[in-house]
């Protein structure tokens, strides 16, 4: 059951997945107080599987039982190659990551949760944890939270979806609810068509750039992106933009689901959904900022890896030729570009 949505203001759709979820309804809550609230599907991956463990049978007991284990995955993936890796070799770290491995699996065989691991005909995982949480689990509306940095990719499907640590996980295992803070939301408007070349990573280098994100004003947001160049971006691009939510500080980002969103889950798992009502910000939803880029102005940006020194706001542009086929040359003509 799901608490009623608050009729006295106007909320965004994190403030109504919130408020449908959390412990305490009737008692009133501003921006930064702590909240537990009902999570659906709750993960962790090879690294942390067995620090969860551990800290959820210190708590709770050894004899402790998962609250819908079946909502509870456990992804082998970081991991998985560690034996090929040069410096996990040379280092002698291969009896460590064995140790980390021994226990995510004695947690597999102990509880019914799912599981994602190894691949039987060749080296390899069957995917990355949070890829295939978008790709195979979360819905709209749903709460999706897991020890990975890069969780809030199942936002692009309009999910209230972060990372956690270790003791809130161990946590949700045990009771089902994982403990967040209500967030700042900050709306990114996302006008106009991104031309050629250009993609979503483009679009949060270009936030990175802006000096409110520069100042720190985005740390424990949530980012909500709407727009004309959001709403043409496919699900595998708008979870490039609330993914990359990690690299801005902030706690998560949002895209309001649509019709694309019922094609994908159609798409990759063969299931027909139904989008709820509630599921959009309301006209009038307080907002921390309203952030707006041209997208038509955007051009391909350098990665990061290729930025100078200090930061990667100081990165080079790619620029497009005057060519018809608009083929991006390199070097550009100037010297390392500062926006």
């Amino acid at each position: 059951m799901f608490n009623p949505l608050p009729s006295s203001r106007p909320l965004t759709l994190v403030e109504k997945i919130i408020e449908r979820r959390r412990l305490g309804p009737d008692k009133a809550v501003a921006k930064g107080d702590g909240v537990f609230i009902s999570a659906d599907w709750r993960f962790s991956h090879d690294y942390f599987t067995g620090m969860c463990a551990h800290l959820m049978h210190d708590a709770f007991g050894d004899d402790v039982a998962l609250v819908r284990a079946h909502e509870i995955i456990a992804f082998q993936d970081h991991l998985i190659l560690a034996s090929q890796s040069v410096a996990h070799v040379r280092d002698n770290l291969l009896a460590a990551v064995g140790g980390l491995a021994s226990a995510h699996h004695a947690f597999v065989r102990r509880y019914p949760v799912i599981e994602h691991g190894a691949l039987h005909d060749r080296p390899g995982s069957e995917g990355i944890c949070h890829a295939l949480m978008t790709e195979k689990y979360a819905l709209p509306g749903q709460v999706v939270v897991g020890t990975d940095s890069h969780s809030p990719h199942s936002g692009a499907l309009g999910c209230l979806a972060f990372g956690a640590g270790a003791t809130d996980i161990a946590n949700s295992w045990a009771t089902g609810y994982i403990r967040c803070r209500v967030p700042e939301i900050i709306r990114v408007e996302l006008n106009g068509r991104l031309v050629p070349g250009v993609t979503a990573k483009d679009v949060v280098l270009q936030l990175l750039s802006l000096a409110f994100i520069r100042q720190g004003h985005g740390i424990g947001a949530v980012f909500e992106y709407t727009g004309e160049a959001v709403r043409a971006m496919s699900i595998d691009e708008r979870a490039t933009l609330t993914n990359m939510v990690a690299e801005l500080g902030g706690f998560t980002g949002i895209v309001q689901p649509d019709q694309k969103t019922v094609d994908f889950i159609l798409e990759r798992r063969g299931v027909a959904i139904e989008l709820e009502g509630w599921l959009f910000s309301d006209a009038q939803a307080e907002y921390k900022e309203r952030l707006a880029i041209d997208c038509s102005r955007l051009r391909p940006r350098a990665c990061p890896c290729m930025s100078a020194p200090g930061s990667t706001c100081n990165m080079a542009r790619w620029q497009f030729a005057t060519t018809a086929s608009k083929r991006a040359t390199w070097p550009p003509s100037s010297a390392w570009a500062s926006k």
